[in-house]
């Protein structure tokens, strides 16, 4: 099992998102980031590519 959370990625928020693999666990994150934190987000995307955003979520991934 995969998890990745908000605290892991710098958010105040108790989301813990879980799955199967890599790519599912950011996508749920990501999903999660863009409804409940749509300012944050927006300004990640200001300075960051979706390349570099999976890169960074990527590194947070742990396995349990």
């Amino acid at each position: 099992m995969k998890t990745l959370s908000c605290k892991s990625m710098g958010i105040d928020c108790d989301f813990v998102a879980e799955a199967e693999t890599d790519e599912e666990v950011i996508k749920k994150g990501l999903e999660h980031a863009d409804d409940e934190h749509t300012e944050y987000m927006e300004k990640m995307r200001t300075t960051m590519s979706e390349q570099q955003i999976m890169d960074a979520a990527k590194m947070k991934i742990k396995t349990v």
